[in-house]
């Protein structure tokens, strides 16, 4: 057997290791000059992450109409009168719109999916029920029952006698003018920082739930 220690320390190891920690702590100032600063990685996360991009809201809203149509056939089951079909999607829509976001905290499924919630823009205080009332019932009510009614409207064009086509035609134009725009609308929430009308009639805003660490 060796009668000495595996490896035997010698003034060879003792100035290696002193030249390889002094370079080292050299070039640490060098490297730091390089690397993004930690501080302002996290902040550029946190801003990026407050921010509600039109990908999120896409993906939130696509959610809730699953939910929506999964509620409604759900419903189906215990309406047996095809006449009351539109009873099952606003049963769906009430489900979705207004008692979720008293449950998961002013947030939909779809959003508590993305993080992000219903917020108040007076003066920063809580959300209030109206609020949520006046955005959902306002906003999705009048755009999706728009939206319903112009497809009744083409649908009826071609069901009619054709002394009575051209009401029906009209109808769909009028109809048309609203959708217009609230598709215009809708498209400029792809500018960063763009409100939607019924945002602004009921004073609300989406809220982002991200939470980053603080680096101290």
């Amino acid at each position: 057997m060796y009668a000495r220690p595996y490896r035997l320390f010698d003034v060879d190891d003792l100035i290696l290791n002193t030249i390889g920690g002094i370079i080292g702590f050299s070039l640490v100032p060098i490297f730091q000059k390089m690397l993004p600063d930690l501080h302002e990685i996290t902040e550029k996360s946190k801003e990026k992450s407050e921010k509600i991009s039109f990908v999120r809201r896409l993906i939130a809203f696509l959610i809730d109409i699953l939910m929506i149509q999964l509620i409604a056939a759900i419903i189906q089951l215990f309406i047996k009168n095809r006449q009351l079909f539109w009873i099952e999607e606003i049963l769906g829509c009430l489900i979705v719109g207004f008692i979720f976001p008293l449950i998961f905290k002013w947030s939909t499924l779809g959003m508590k999916v993305v993080k992000i919630r219903y917020g108040s823009t007076i003066n920063n205080k809580s959300m209030k029920l109206w609020q949520l009332l006046t955005r959902n019932i306002v906003g999705f009510g009048l755009t999706l029952g728009n939206f319903f009614a112009f497809n009744i409207a083409l649908k009826m064009i071609w069901e009619v006698k054709v002394d009575d086509r051209f009401i029906y035609i009209g109808l769909s134009l009028v109809l048309l003018l609203p959708l217009m725009f609230f598709a215009i609308d809708y498209l400029l929430v792809l500018k960063t920082g763009h409100r939607t009308w019924y945002e602004k009639l009921s004073r609300t805003k989406l809220v982002s739930n991200f939470k980053t660490q603080t680096i101290k």
